[in-house]
Formats: structure tokens, sequence, C-alpha cells
């Protein structure tokens, strides 16, 4: 852990950690013009976004589509946001369900040898009290072959 008043910084972005759900959503906006009544020194409003409707996709890690939505209407924010809430509720619900690691003799033999850290490319021996971590698919139980320090 970095001391009070250090900072830290991530550099090495081939490492990482791959989100297991992504959602791409796209809003649609129909803009309408407003009095220049609305302006101060420092910002100007010309027009109103009104939203009109939206789309989205849920992809997983592996490049799946999980489910997909286009929608148009007046209500087009509330239904966008309650169909994040059931979303997330879905995907929650997948992740409450951990199938135990599952380690083969060569992946224990490769967290034995490791000496660097998977994310910060640092050696084990730089941390006074690091540990190392077994990082595995929660769905699958298979080692992601991340060996990280904690």
């Amino acid at each position: 852990m970095p001391s009070i008043g250090e900072s830290i910084s991530f550099e090495n972005l081939a490492n990482q950690l791959k989100a297991g759900y992504v959602l791409y959503a796209d809003i649609e906006s129909l803009l309408q013009p407003i009095s220049a009544d609305n302006s101060t020194t420092q910002m100007s409003r010309e027009k109103l976004h009104i939203p009109t409707g939206f789309s989205y996709a849920l992809v997983k890690s592996t490049g799946e589509l999980i489910t997909y939505k286009v929608y148009r209407g007046e209500d087009a924010i509330e239904v966008f946001i309650q169909s994040c809430l059931e979303i997330a509720e879905q995907v929650l619900q997948i992740y409450s369900i951990t199938v135990p690691l599952r380690m083969t003799r060569k992946d224990e033999t490769l967290f034995q040898n490791a000496t660097k850290c998977h994310i910060c490319n640092k050696s084990f021996k730089t941390f006074n009290q690091s540990v190392k971590c077994r990082d595995h698919d929660h769905l699958t139980g298979t080692l992601l072959m991340r060996i990280y320090c904690m």
C-alpha cells in the first residue's frame, strides 16, 4: 500500500482485468431550442435534450450477445433506467453463485513459480506483506492465469 500522500499509477494496460459483462447503450434525443434567458456569463444554454429512445446490448466477456433492446417512446428514460436495474439484478444473480477454483498440477506449478505480479509487474519480493492471489473465473472455476499481489 502507498504511504499517506504517496500516489500510485497504473501503467500496464495490457494487464487490465476484463469485465464479465458490458452494457453498451445509446440514448437518442430531440433538441428543442430554449430562450436565451437561461444564459450565464460562463455558460450558454441553447437547446434542451428531450429523450426519445434508446438501444442497448449486453455482451459477455466472451463476445456473446446476452440481450439487446431498442425502444422509442415518451417514457424512454424511465424504461431505460428500469431496464438497467433489471440487467444489474440479473448479472448480480449470475455472480451470486461462485464455482470454486479448480487447478491442475500445471496451474499450481505456474502459481508457485510466479515471481512477478501479473498486474503491476513488480516482484513479489518488493512487497513486505503481499500475498500471491489466484484469480479464477467464478462462473466456471477455471484459473485465469493471473497471479497478482494483494
